[in-house]
């Protein structure tokens, strides 16, 4: 099976490229359990060993955050935390639009090296 390579992905942030990108870290859905034990819940074992098996079900499902990390300044400033848009990312085979709004931004100087920032996409859940 061959290795997905993900050499020419693109990251925009409402239109706008994020420079040449370093990494793209999407962390999609996750649920948000609650226990809904009830005394009808399947009994394990007998006598004094018997235990209720606890039953789970999902109450909510987490949207997901995005972290984006590129090489290169980006005409965003710390005006622009909490602005809502829309992240579009794609490489060969893939593609990924979501709706968000951003929940960091930063960046590290080194002397000697390239200005590296990164972005943290909190997703909206709105479709």
């Amino acid at each position: 099976m061959p290795v997905q390579d993900s050499q020419g992905a693109l990251v925009y942030w409402n239109g706008l490229e994020l420079g040449t990108y370093v990494s793209i870290s999407p962390s999609w859905s996750a649920a948000s359990p609650y226990e809904c034990t009830n005394a009808s819940s399947l009994i394990v074992g007998e006598g004094s060993g018997a235990r209720v098996l606890k039953q789970y079900n999902a109450s909510a499902i987490e949207p997901g955050a995005a972290v984006v990390e590129f090489i290169g300044n980006v005409s965003l400033t710390i005006d622009d935390i909490g602005a809502a848009g829309i992240l579009a990312i794609s490489w060969p085979g893939f593609s990924y639009t979501a709706r968000g709004f951003i929940q960091n931004l930063g960046a590290v100087a080194a002397r000697g090296e390239l200005v590296q920032c990164s972005l943290t996409i909190q997703f909206s859940g709105v479709i």
